[in-house]
């Protein structure tokens, strides 16, 4: 894969399976019960909060959009 990559004139990330395998789960966590994501997967639930499981710019932006707090706000 990285060969693709790089023919593309790209550089290519870290770890690049894994990297899009966690990519692929989280947006699938996003919308499934994880339970249903992680036989899909083929890994469980602990494996994949520990491994997996990313936090994207797309929650602090819906977060910010519905006007969530930070916990320094609250103090």
């Amino acid at each position: 894969m990285v060969k693709i990559i790089e023919r593309a004139g790209l550089v290519a990330w870290p770890k690049p399976f894994h990297n899009l395998r966690a990519s692929r789960q989280t947006e699938l966590a996003a919308v499934h019960p994880i339970h249903v994501v992680c036989q899909w997967i083929g890994n469980s639930a602990a494996i994949t909060q520990a491994h997996y499981l990313q936090v994207t710019d797309g929650y602090f932006d819906r977060a910010a959009k519905s006007g969530a707090k930070s916990g320094a706000d609250s103090v």
